[in-house]
Formats: C-alpha cells, structure tokens, sequence
C-alpha cells in the first residue's frame, strides 16, 4: 500500500492517526509549543503553516490540538476553564494557535512558586501589557452601534411539551433529530408566545433538537437537550462530510459571530481532535473568511455542553456575509434580514481577564503579605540600629561590668 493510499483512508475513517504516521508532514515545520514559563503569561502558543492541501492541514490542525490539550490535562487546575483559540494569518500564511488559561489559575500553578514578590511583578507586567493594549474608549464612542448583547424579544423559549417529547403530535417523542411537525396541541392559549410586534410568533418547535441519551462531561447521563431555534439556524450554510454533518447558526447574542454545531453528540475535546471537523471548518473559512476560531472547555464550556466551534469575524468579513445572504433562499430569509442587528464584536476575553485577575483575592493576599514583610524587614532593621547604638555607647563607656552585656547584643545582631 503507497503512502497516499494509506493517507486517503485515514482521511475518509477520521480515524486516530498512528504513531510515526505524519511524520512526512511534520518534517516540514519544527512546531514548538512555547508554555506560561517561557512567556510569563498565561498561554500555551504554536503555529502551523497554512499549506494548500486541506486534507494534510486537517491532520496537522486535529494533532497540533490534541498535543496542546495534553498540555493542560498535566495540571488539574488548570482543566477547570481554558480555550482553545486559532487565528488564521493569511499575511504571514500561518495558523497561530493559542490556549488561553484562566489567569487565576495560570497565577496559582505558575507564579506563586516563584515566591510573593516575583508572582506580583509577573502578574502586574502582564496586567499592564493587556491594559495598554485596550485604553479605556470614551463613553460617547458609537463605533459599533448599540452593544445590546442580547436579543430584546424572548425568542428562545421553545415549547416545553416539545423538548421533553410529549407534545400532542405523536413524532414529537421519538429519539432523535427532528423535522418540523404540526404540534396544534401546545400551540394554544398558555403556549403560545408572542414577543414582538415585529417578531411575532408561536413558542418555538425547532426543526434542531437533540434529545438522544447521552453520557455528559461530569458522569452523568441523560438527555442532550441541544437545540438551535428556527430563527438563528443558517441552512444554506449546513456542511456535511460522509461520516458527519454540520449545522450553522447565529449566537443568540448579537455578536459578530457563527456557531458551529455538529448533528452529533460531541464533547470540544472530540471536535477539536477531529480531523473531519477541521475539514469542514476549512470549507467555511475560505467560504466566509472569519478570522478565528475558538472552543472552549471546562467551566467556560459548562459540563452538560453539546461540543460547538465559534467563528469571529471582523467588520469586513461579516458586511462580505450579508451581502452573500441576500442570495441565500427562501427558508433562510428571516435569518439573512436578522444579520444587520449584529454589528457588536463581541466580549473582550483577554481584557475581562486580565481585570478579573487584577481584582483576585490571590493577588491582593500576595500584595498583602509582601507589605507585611517589608513592614517587618523595616522594623529589625530599626531594632538592629538601636542595638548597634546600645552596644557602641557601653563600649565607649569601658566598663568591664558590662562586657556580658556587650555579648548578648553582638549574638542578637547576628541572628
């Protein structure tokens, strides 16, 4: 079997890549994986280059993850919340990956060994360097419109009967992935939902729901419950491989961003790792040319999460996106008109970190002790002085009688 043979099928099993396997791809670069130690703040960093055959970068891209999460899984702490981040450079052609840790944990694990006043210096150089990057904006500046982080109609509550299966209409129980089905018997009286005189509507039964039994990140089992209302869905940017498919859809906030969600249940760890994944990311990112994507785990991820990768764009990229809406058809044509309502960027991650470390208990109780220290190397220095004046006075003085004394305050001074 040739080489290329054997690469095909991988690639067509998205099975795990065996040992020594890509060895012909990673000749090319020497990756190095540069910790929190090397560069004093809290990020593992690579890069990749963005070479042109796809089905190669998949490999690359699902390895380069997988190593970076074995990073993390070293350190216990450090699980409780991280994110994965891959921003793609087309001016240097590279792919820069970086897992983002909770500082507080990245304080914990890497500078509190390092001793109070190290740790300190550390934390404050690096709480500086995120703070000039993002000056305060005045209170006036309109650059991105209205921030409203979140829809302002209740478009979400989908119908309770529906999600746990027991609507009046008797497919709304089965197991699996949905198809829009005609639910009359909870589309009446306290069912029923109207948020808006622009947006009104009948409570939601969401043609993508996920109730199947599966086994979450925190032992438990039982349904998945993920579901992505009508309204947010993007169908005409569903992607699908021959082992899995897709789904694409707006944030319910009103960020500058796509979600992407598989029809499967999967945790991030798997995406991340999956070779088809990337696949399929790389097909919307020539297509939609958003400049990052991220997923996140632990805390920030919530344990129960039905795995999704988030795509950012800049203002560009996304004015590019709702011009190609408009040829979008018809059953993504209320999505396409929602898209001018998204115009925020979206939250500021390394600026909110960087604050919540910078008002951490950790680092105030560090500051404190540091204080108290130098408080009490201040006063043995005064109480040194004095006893070194005592004992210059007694000898001036040249009574034997107080040659013990002169004794006990020269072992004293050299305690």
């Amino acid at each position: 079997m040739t080489e290329q043979s054997s690469l095909s099928e991988f690639l067509s099993s998205d099975a795990p890549a065996p040992y020594g396997f890509l060895t012909f791809i990673y000749s090319k670069v020497a990756m190095e994986i540069k910790d929190p130690v090397e560069l004093n703040k809290p990020y593992f960093k690579c890069e990749l280059p963005l070479e042109q055959d796809l089905d190669s970068l998949a490999i690359s891209f699902s390895r380069t993850s997988a190593q970076l999460l074995e990073k993390i899984s070293a350190h216990s702490q450090l699980k409780k919340k991280y994110r994965l981040e891959v921003e793609f450079d087309h001016c240097d052609w590279v792919a820069k990956f970086q897992i983002c840790l909770d500082p507080l944990s990245w304080f914990d694990v890497y500078l509190r060994p390092k001793g109070n006043e190290q740790a300190v210096n550390i934390a404050q150089e690096y709480i500086k360097s995120i703070k000039d990057k993002f000056p305060p904006k005045s209170t006036t500046d309109e650059e991105h419109g209205d921030p409203i982080t979140t829809q302002k109609y209740n478009a979400f509550e989908i119908c309770g009967n529906y999600r746990e299966g027991i609507c009046g209409n008797r497919n709304c129980s089965e197991s699996t992935l949905y198809g829009l089905n005609d639910c009359t018997y909870c589309l009446s009286g306290t069912y029923c939902l109207f948020y808006d005189d622009e947006y009104s509507t009948e409570r939601p039964h969401p043609e993508f729901i996920y109730r199947t039994f599966v086994n979450f990140s925190d032992i438990r089992a039982g349904p998945c419950g993920q579901y992505i209302p009508n309204s947010l869905r993007i169908n005409n940017l569903t992607v699908e491989s021959t082992t899995k498919k897709y789904s694409v859809c707006l944030r319910r906030d009103l960020y500058r961003e796509l979600l992407l969600i598989p029809y499967e249940h999967d945790d991030n760890e798997k995406l991340v790792t999956s070779v088809d994944t990337w696949k399929n990311i790389f097909k919307l990112h020539r297509r939609l040319g958003f400049y990052q994507v991220s997923f996140n785990f632990g805390v920030w991820e919530s344990l129960s999460c039905h795995g999704h990768a988030h795509f950012r764009f800049d203002a560009n990229a996304w004015d590019v996106l709702e011009k190609e809406s408009v040829s979008w058809e018809e059953v993504d044509k209320e999505v396409s008109a929602r898209l001018k309502e998204y115009k925020h960027p979206g939250p500021n991650y390394l600026l909110q970190n960087c604050l919540d470390l910078e008002d951490s208990p950790q680092l105030l109780k560090c500051r404190i002790k540091i204080q108290e220290d130098r408080k009490l190397i201040n006063n043995e220095n005064a109480l040194d002085e004095w006893r070194e004046g005592i004992r210059r006075e007694i000898e001036m003085d040249g009574n034997e009688s107080h040659d013990d004394l002169i004794k006990i305050l020269t072992v004293r001074k050299s305690s």
